[in-house]
């Protein structure tokens, strides 16, 4: 969602990659010269509880001066033009075919869609599209709408104005995800599941655009009261267990015990949603030529468990590995980037935001 509208490329400034969630925020700027990108500056604070919860602001004014606090040192030049993300549980994405017309109409076609794809009044409906290709000789186009409650748009950009920020670009986390981790030859469909502290998302992509979203509980912290629970250890010695924890170590089997429920409970989410994808979408009108998943990548702060991926890989027969944001972005041969390959995966939103004000 374009909240200015969109420059020549020559007149662009690099903005601030934002992603915001319940406990945390993380942030980046890239520097690009002769077509390659650095990091100019990067870094991330907490959100104190309460103030933002299940995506939505409750404490406008308490985010504004957590995140003035932390990047003011980088706001001395004046606002800073950011690009930040709206949370994935309180939008809506949906992949529709339209009648083609002509490109200064689409707009207004869409909006007439609102009220039939999206259970939201269009009134109070802030929504992008991103136009997928023309069909049917040129009849018809297929076009994916995102829509997202006015009031949360609306909230977040008061917010980020209150700090000092000049928002730009609001977009949901699944397509900035699907910008940095999917790679630029992957031309088949496959899945994104970001595994954070509070909840786990699915995404679907097909050709880097984001067609199908999904969000349950499993979380890292699901995983720390059950090691506690099984175990009676205190909360900091379960997120400790829950970090050393491997599939591949034999002498870790009362943990294994404790996370079983819920890395199953995963694996059953996994395979409803790929089972959905394989059965409807991919036979659905405006969705020619999809494919069935053939590959999914891992990412988000709770995604490093050691052997998930080949354990999900081995129980759901498709191809799991982590993300590696880094290859799709820096050339690795001059550039080593200063955050590593672990907290890389914690960075692929803001990654991705970043990116955006490229295209």
């Amino acid at each position: 969602m374009r909240i200015v509208p969109r420059l020549p490329k020559s007149l662009r400034l690099p903005v601030v990659g934002l992603d915001i969630s319940d406990r945390t925020f993380k942030f980046v700027k890239f520097r690009k010269e002769k077509k390659r990108f650095s990091i100019d500056f990067y870094g991330q604070g907490s959100i104190p509880d309460g103030v933002v919860v299940s995506g939505e602001i409750k404490d406008v004014e308490k985010l504004s001066y957590v995140l003035a606090q932390t990047l003011q040192s980088h706001l001395k030049k004046g606002p800073l033009p950011v690009a930040y993300s709206l949370p994935e549980e309180r939008g809506f994405v949906r992949l529709v075919e339209l009648p083609s017309v002509e490109e200064e109409e689409i707009k207004s076609v869409v909006r007439l869609q609102l009220e039939e794809n999206f259970p939201l009044s269009p009134e109070n409906t802030v929504f992008d599209y991103e136009i997928l290709r023309m069909a049917g000789g040129q009849k018809h186009m297929d076009l994916v709408i995102s829509a997202f409650p006015r009031e949360i748009v609306e909230s977040y950009m008061v917010s980020l104005q209150g700090a000092g920020l000049k928002p730009v670009i609001a977009e949901t986390e699944s397509q900035a995800l699907a910008r940095a981790v999917v790679p630029s030859y992957e031309r088949g469909s496959v899945m994104i599941v970001d595994i954070g502290y509070t909840r786990t998302s699915f995404f679907i992509a097909h050709r880097g655009i984001v067609r199908f979203t999904s969000t349950v509980n499993f979380s890292g912290q699901e995983l720390i009261r059950s090691i506690m629970m099984a175990l009676g250890v205190d909360e900091k010695k379960a997120v400790r267990l829950k970090n050393e924890f491997s599939f591949f170590r034999e002498d870790q089997r009362k943990i294994y015990e404790a996370i079983t429920p819920s890395i199953d409970g995963l694996k059953d989410e996994l395979k409803k949603r790929l089972l959905f994808w394989e059965t409807h979408e991919t036979e659905a009108p405006g969705h020619r030529n999809i494919t069935v998943v053939e590959r999914i990548y891992l990412t988000g702060g709770e995604s490093h468990m050691v052997g998930l991926p080949e354990y999900l890989a081995s129980v759901l027969n498709v191809s799991v590995e982590r993300a590696q944001p880094w290859e799709g972005i820096f050339d690795l041969e001059t550039y080593i980037p200063p955050i590593s390959a672990h907290d890389a995966l914690l960075y692929a939103t803001a990654f991705g935001l970043a990116l955006r004000h490229e295209l």
